[in-house]
């Protein structure tokens, strides 16, 4: 019976998942990460290996300013990591529970340090850093940190955030002045309280939620539509 068994039962919390295939057919690369993965579905990618070194920089960067330890982020790691394996859609295998934890710590502090850089919050944003004085390589980038196959959830990032030592500032600021600079015609400026108020899933969330319309917006609409037809 073992042929009836399966690895992983489906989690109510689960929204990181792959492109269905047919849709994957039509354009391979719009769900393709070209420079950077992010998360498990992509790791190790051998087209994708040479971002690998500018994350241990930017690990190294956040612990120096921070002054935590690798290990202090591991134990927030630990503390979550049952519903982080929830949050995607197929069972995460790695060889061991370290090489796991390495990675998703690696990649979480590679988005934080991307978001502090952006807004000039971090102090060693100068040389060596490729992405930022390469904007070509930028685009890529924040590209690839929104495509779904590429996600981690966003509760991490902000528990892991919370190590890092600024004031009057939440992750979730952070990345709505991000993607709001990249994605001019999604993200606009009367989201913001939206998003505060209702909170993500991960990037791709963040974008979706920008497109839904406001409750006020909803009301004044439906309001003509009455109206209209009184």
């Amino acid at each position: 019976m073992d042929q009836f068994k399966t690895n992983k039962a489906f989690s109510r919390e689960c929204c990181i998942y792959r492109v269905p295939a047919r849709l994957r057919r039509l354009n391979e690369e719009a769900y393709t990460p070209r420079v950077v993965s992010i998360g498990p579905i992509h790791h190790g990618k051998e087209n994708l290996k040479a971002m690998d070194d500018h994350k241990i920089m930017y690990l190294q960067q956040f612990l120096d300013r921070s002054k935590v330890r690798v290990k202090d982020l591991i134990k927030v790691f630990e503390g979550y990591e049952t519903a982080l394996r929830d949050c995607y859609a197929e069972t995460i295998d790695y060889s061991s529970r370290e090489d796991f934890a390495t990675m998703i710590i690696l990649d979480a502090v590679f988005i934080i340090m991307v978001l502090l850089k952006f807004v000039g919050e971090s102090h060693e944003s100068g040389s060596g850093d490729q992405i930022f004085f390469r904007p070509w390589k930028f685009v890529d980038v924040v590209w690839d940190m929104c495509l779904l196959e590429n996600q981690l959830p966003f509760f991490l990032l902000e528990k892991l955030f919370e190590r890092y030592p600024i004031k009057n500032c939440t992750i979730m600021e952070l990345t709505f002045d991000l993607l709001k600079q990249v994605w001019t015609n999604w993200v606009k400026e009367d989201s913001r309280e939206k998003i505060n108020c209702c909170g993500v899933l991960h990037l791709v969330d963040f974008l979706r939620k920008c497109q839904q319309p406001s409750k006020y917006h909803l009301r004044t609409k439906k309001t003509r539509f009455s109206s209209a037809n009184t």
